[in-house]
């Protein structure tokens, strides 16, 4: 079984349709500090076409978007 404390955590922070952010949050088994970290996800047709990783929210918001006014392919 898994410490309550160590189980990872994805949740949807922005939605812009063609763009997303997930927040990522786990915590590495022996550490005491959780880590986090912001994916940006652009979405073409229910398919992820592009991701990036940021360590911010604000930056990667900004990302996001960026994907959201790209056209899609």
């Amino acid at each position: 079984m898994v410490a309550p404390d160590t189980v990872p955590e994805a949740r949807l922070v922005w939605d812009a349709g063609a763009a997303r952010v997930v927040k990522l949050r786990w915590r590495p088994v022996g550490e005491v500090a959780d880590r986090e970290l912001f994916q940006v996800l652009r979405l073409d047709d229910g398919k992820i076409r592009e991701i990036a990783d940021y360590r911010q929210l604000g930056p990667a918001r900004k990302a996001a978007k960026r994907f959201a006014g790209q056209t899609p392919r």
